[in-house]
């Protein structure tokens, strides 16, 4: 009886390993997946606001948007492009 209860003693702890090992890939395929973005040469992070209804306007959401992330939106143009760091 011992050696079946080793046995499924080394069952769990492999499958305990083998999820721990595929969440460490996802882990760090998410993190590849960002890497891009990170750093002083990152990507930028493009975001398009489109209002869906004529009571919403785009220059509202950005600046609630910055409220949010608690930058100064008082450059923000009404209209066009408009670069946040």
């Amino acid at each position: 009886m011992s050696s079946v209860n080793a046995s499924a003693a080394q069952t769990k702890l492999n499958r305990r390993n083998q999820a721990k090992q595929i969440q460490l890939a996802k882990r760090n395929a998410l993190v590849e997946a960002t890497r891009i973005f990170n750093g002083v040469d990152g990507a930028p992070r493009i975001v398009a606001v489109i209002p869906l209804t004529e009571d919403v306007t785009a220059n509202g959401i950005v600046k609630r948007f910055c409220e949010a992330l608690d930058v100064d939106s008082t450059e923000c143009p009404a209209l066009g492009v408009w670069k946040m760091k």
